[in-house]
């Protein structure tokens, strides 16, 4: 049964004026001072005092307002006409969609109606998104946008596949829309976001495949019509069938003689170089778009807050559906990394029966066995990069590497990051010693070991637990050791303790964490905020003083201002959140350029990483902290 809270948003997302679209912000500001910002950079609504004009247009209008709880609230606002026209096309969907011209009427209706305001935040103050939803009609009209289309693709397609591919696609289309709350029954959750990660990703995987399977298949049947055909010519031919031939092939061939049957392979598969070319500059295409689309959601999902799941059954629903992405994803991916190796060993690690869904592609009269059909497969290839200046063999298995990116980039992560891991944190302690007793080690009990690191002055700190018990341990910069005083180094060390101790995200966290979008994921079902709260209570607890814990944070974001370098290379968060201090100054025209050109080395930088910080890092984890304005509130409430 439905609680009353959820029918609520229900009926609010259905109601007359049907908000297109809501977006709320988080802002560190008191609010007479976010008032005055906003009447400095937006004009009072005529209608309303309380209200601001964002944007405005024939098709909708934003406007902006303050909440109660001190967030900036930017509303989409359809016209009347927009509304009925809306209303008009989902009641007469069973009619409209029967009609040719209603496919390119319902996808331009789910475009208009998808449209959402400028997701940078409107003031200087607003840190990030607490709440971002569409009406549930553009879900719907985004339903019978692909009902239209799949309705006149099974009017011109007589194929079993047509019903298969409709279930899909629909499935596909509705968990897209329940993802991203643009469906009337879903409340608005940003926790269940974080999954748009794997899901956009094997949607972008679709294209890739649909774009590898046509090229695979045609090169294996171009190697094996060319094996027939040079059978063929092998014989005396006549002069007809020597026409016939050159008419297929698009060359001449001598009226009279001996046809050399590997001329004619040649020619054969000389049919393919051109189709390898168009398909090897669409997989550039689609991987330099990708790269791209990465950083652009890297950069929104830092705007996230992103709480733990209300209810433990949305919490099981989105876990299942990442389990089935994943699961899907890895599937593929074993079959392509199987394709590969056969290139490179001669042997199909996998069964036979996982290539049969390819085999089934080409004509009956022409289906080979598993084996021949990848033998065929790279004869071509070789053949096509016969003349590369590098072994062809190496070439061919690098096109494929290219056409298949998705899940060579999922095969090679997943492997990275496997590996990388206890690299870093072996690297970590070959670089760390223990603090002495009087230096902090005395500050925890003895099952927790403390250790120091240089990290060229920046303010570190990071727990960690061995699986299976074989260790406890708090790594520390040596900068917090020399600038703290005994009680706010304490303080910091309680901190991390009780991360340790109250830890239950374990070993299976770090093996999810090694999957697509696995690290993540995590802020979805692990409330990293009310983890930070409870250490700093415990840290205050342990040192009697909430006072001395505010210190020691406000000493470690100062160290942090002034510090160049990065964090220590752990999975686990540390003390300090995304946010930090930055200086202000006055810039001479060398520091301009200097600046410049560090925005621009760091710009290529995030591009060039964001793909696997987006698929296998901690974007979010320390993003999910409390902030520090937030953190020190909550200290205050204790002394109260």
């Amino acid at each position: 049964m439905r609680s009353p809270a959820a029918l609520t948003g229900l009926l609010a997302r259905l109601r007359d004026p049907f908000d297109a679209y809501e977006m709320r912000w988080a802002t560190d500001l008191p609010r007479p001072t976010l008032e005055s910002r906003l009447d400095d950079a937006f004009e009072r609504t005529a209608d309303d005092a309380t209200g601001w004009r964002h944007d405005h247009t024939l098709v909708y209008t934003d406007r902006l307002s303050v909440t109660d709880d001190g967030e900036v609230r930017i509303v989409r606002r359809w016209p009347a006409a927009v509304r009925l026209a809306v209303l008009g096309l989902v009641l007469l969907a069973p009619l409209v969609t029967a009609s040719v011209w209603s496919v390119f009427l319902y996808f331009g209706l789910a475009a208009l109606l998808q449209g959402r305001p400028d997701t940078d935040p409107p003031l200087q103050g607003c840190v990030e998104t607490t709440l971002e939803a569409a009406n549930g009609l553009v879900g719907v009209t985004m339903l019978l946008s692909v009902v239209a289309a799949l309705r006149q693709f099974d009017a011109t397609v007589d194929s079993w596949l047509v019903t298969p591919l409709a279930v899909a696609v629909l499935l596909l289309v509705l968990v897209n829309a329940y993802l991203e709350d643009s469906l009337p029954f879903v409340t608005p959750d940003l926790s269940k976001r974080v999954l748009l990660i794997p899901y956009n990703f094997l949607a972008l995987a679709g294209p890739v495949l649909m774009l590898f399977f046509p090229i695979v298949v045609f090169s294996a049947w171009v190697s094996r019509t060319g094996d027939r055909l040079a059978a063929y010519a092998s014989e005396n031919l006549n002069r007809a069938s020597r026409s016939v031939l050159s008419d297929m092939l698009g060359t001449s061939l001598p009226a009279t003689g001996q046809i050399d049957p590997e001329t004619i392979r040649h020619l054969v598969m000389q049919l393919f170089v051109p189709y390898a070319r168009i398909a090897l500059l669409a997989a550039a295409i689609s991987l330099f778009l990708w790269v791209h689309t990465s950083r652009t959601t890297v950069r929104a999902l830092h705007r996230y807050r992103l709480d733990r799941f209300a209810s433990d059954a949305r919490r099981a629903v989105v876990f299942l559906l990442y389990a089935a992405f994943t699961a899907l994803l890895y599937t593929v991916t074993a079959v392509a990394v199987a394709i590969l190796a056969f290139g490179a060993t001669g042997v199909y690690p996998l069964p036979d029966a996982t290539l049969q869904p390819l085999l089934t592609l080409l004509p009956a009269d022409t289906q080979p066995t598993p084996t021949a059909f990848l033998v065929d497969l790279y004869r071509t290839l070789d053949y096509t990069f016969r003349d590369a200046g590098l072994p062809a063999r190496a070439v061919g298995i690098g096109y494929l590497c290219l056409l298949l990116w998705p899940f060579v980039f999922v095969a090679l992560g997943t492997v990275t990051e496997l590996l990388a891991r206890p690299v870093r944190v072996a690297t970590v302690f070959l670089r760390s010693s223990p603090l002495p007793e009087d230096d902090g080690q005395a500050l925890l009990p003895d099952a927790v070991e403390v250790r120091r690191i240089d990290r060229a002055g920046f303010p570190a700190l990071r727990p960690l637990s061995l699986p299976f018990g074989l260790g406890h341990y708090v790594f520390v910069s040596d900068v917090l050791v020399a600038e703290c005083t005994r009680a706010e180094l304490h303080a910091l060390l309680e901190h991390e303790h009780y991360h340790i101790r109250e830890r239950s995200l374990g070993v299976g966290a770090t093996v999810l964490s090694s999957l697509l979008g696995g690290t993540t994921l995590l802020p979805a079902f692990y409330d990293y905020r009310e983890s930070e709260r409870a250490a700093d209570a415990a840290a205050a607890a342990a040192v009697l003083d909430a006072r001395t814990v505010r210190d020691a944070i406000r000493r470690i974001y100062e160290l942090r201002a002034r510090a160049d370098g990065s964090p220590l290379a752990l999975p686990h968060p540390g003390i300090v959140g995304a946010d930090t201090l930055t200086p202000q100054g006055d810039a001479t025209a060398v520091d301009s350029l200097r600046d410049a050109v560090d925005r621009l080395r760091t710009t290529v930088y995030a591009y060039g990483t964001a793909p696997y910080r987006l698929y296998f890092g901690s974007v979010l984890v320390d993003t999910a902290h409390l902030r520090k304005r937030e953190r020190l509130d909550a200290l205050y409430d204790l002394e109260d």
